[in-house]
């Protein structure tokens, strides 16, 4: 999954790179 969210980089799925 990519989410153009720079929220979390760890893998919570709300993030830049999950």
């Amino acid at each position: 999954m990519y989410h153009p969210l720079p929220v979390s980089y760890s893998g919570t799925g709300i993030g830049l790179i999950v």
